[in-house]
């Protein structure tokens, strides 16, 4: 720094020129700010760090908030199935449908949206491998995909959690199971 302050016994003086204190203050603080705005370029501080940190927080009560609702939504329909449904630690519920088991989850690395996926069918042999082209036939609700991974054929469904209610949940669980046995009818040939 150009200023700086001696100290003797009980007086002080400033070198550098005979400066009047104030004006000296307030270069002393533009200098400090000049350095403040440089770090903050050069290197990670903990204005950033804590606008990260910020952001996990915030993050973490959409997960925590978002998993609540689609728990107690979980709940109440498990309530009116007779079933105990709620999701698990990792945000994840697993529903025994038929011969079906379908997932319903909300996971940490997408806090803003429920997932609901299923495994339809397996494709173990020829006579299945034909069956694929009925999935044609069948009026699959917007928004529910139909996919092949390898030998099987997977159902899912995902939709945002901020503006779904119980009714529009419900919906969506029914219109999901009833087109899994659609689908699985179509695919053993039974159609």
């Amino acid at each position: 720094m150009w200023f700086r302050r001696k100290r003797s016994d009980s007086t002080s003086s400033t070198t550098a020129g005979a400066q009047p204190q104030h004006a000296s203050h307030h270069s002393q603080q533009q200098q400090q700010q000049q350095q403040q705005q440089l770090l903050r370029k050069l290197s990670p501080t903990a204005s950033s760090v804590s606008q990260a940190q910020a952001w996990e927080d915030a993050e973490s009560n959409d997960l925590t908030r978002n998993r609540k609702k689609i728990n107690k939504f979980l709940k109440r329909m498990g309530r009116n199935a007779k079933q105990d449904l709620s999701l698990d630690g990792r945000g994840a519920c697993n529903i025994t449908f038929k011969k079906f088991l379908i997932r319903v989850e909300v996971p940490a690395d997408d806090p803003f949206m429920v997932h609901i996926h299923t495994l339809v069918f397996e494709v173990l042999n020829a006579r299945h491998s034909r069956n694929l082209h009925n999935i044609e036939s069948i009026q699959i609700p917007k928004g529910i995909s139909v996919a092949m991974d390898g030998y099987e054929v997977n159902l899912a469904y995902s939709t945002p959690i901020s503006k779904l209610n119980y009714k529009q949940m419900l919906n969506c669980m029914e219109a999901f199971m009833q087109t899994a046995l659609d689908v699985n009818t179509a695919l053993e040939g039974r159609r």
